[in-house]
């Protein structure tokens, strides 16, 4: 796995931190190029724990040049962090994201 171009991580229930060792991961790996993050949901207890490292995908210090998110619990704060990170972005050539149709807009849920 020395030359590792593509990763794609899928987890149905969130904790809030699994994003680190995948960071972690994507820094070892020189040559990935693309990630995939498939997050289904988020467990409520961890709902806003360390959310905004998702954003952390988006650096331009990684190298990545293909980033697909899915996530149930993006939010406003969540987007902006993205947002902030690709205005200074040098290698990103394609991102897609999406958002489940079965989100609830209800915060408490």
């Amino acid at each position: 796995m020395r030359n590792l171009e593509s990763l794609e991580l899928s987890e149905c229930a969130v904790r809030g931190d699994s994003l680190q060792p995948l960071l972690g991961a994507i820094r070892k790996h020189k040559a990935l190029t693309k990630v995939k993050v498939v997050q289904t949901g988020i467990l409520k207890k961890y709902r806003n724990t360390k959310t905004s490292a998702l954003g952390a995908l988006f650096k331009p210090k990684l190298g990545l040049t293909h980033v697909a998110v899915s996530g149930a619990f993006w939010g406003e704060t969540l987007m902006q962090a993205a947002a902030d990170q690709l205005k200074t972005h040098t290698t990103l050539q394609s991102l897609a994201i999406e958002f489940p149709v079965s989100i609830s807009l209800n915060p408490d849920c």
